[in-house]
């Protein structure tokens, strides 16, 4: 993968500045290594995680978009893509992803779970109103219930 011994100190700094939350040095490093080996997916993955962890979140689906190129079964990738773009706020494509990755493997960190969790919050955040009346109904009924009840003791 990356050949000179120079190369594999930078990439130790690098995962050591990300390590200790210095994103913007870990960066530098991964810019340096990708001009020298533009087409290694680990470092696109690594520096989309960079620019992740800077709240660049555009960039980052662009590197992990990278990654996948030439891994299109890269879970990590797709799990950081999907991420980025629910940081991002566009929840219908992280949704795709998730959905995505779910195909690939159905137990990755719980991208189940997640997805679940996601069709729930859709599907309430789409009926909000159907429950909230129920709700209404119900309380009538309670409060009709309790005064037919009450008014038979009397």
């Amino acid at each position: 993968m990356l050949g000179s011994a120079q190369s594999n100190g930078t990439v130790t700094e690098a995962e050591k500045f990300y390590a200790h939350q210095q994103y913007d040095s870990a960066l530098e490093r991964y810019n340096l290594l990708l001009e020298e080996f533009p087409d290694t997916t680990l470092l696109y993955y690594n520096r989309g995680l960079c620019y992740y962890s800077l709240r660049q979140y555009e960039k980052a689906i662009k590197d992990f978009d990278q990654s996948l190129l030439s891994d299109s079964l890269f879970k990590d990738a797709w799990y950081a893509k999907a991420l980025a773009l629910e940081k991002k706020g566009d929840k219908s494509a992280s949704r795709q992803v998730f959905n995505k990755l779910y195909a690939i493997d159905k137990n990755y960190d719980e991208v189940a779970k997640r997805i679940k969790t996601d069709r729930v919050a859709v599907y309430l955040s789409r009926n909000w109103y159907y429950m909230i009346a129920m709700a209404v109904l119900f309380i009538i009924f309670l409060a009709t219930v309790i005064t037919v009840k009450t008014s038979k003791r009397i």
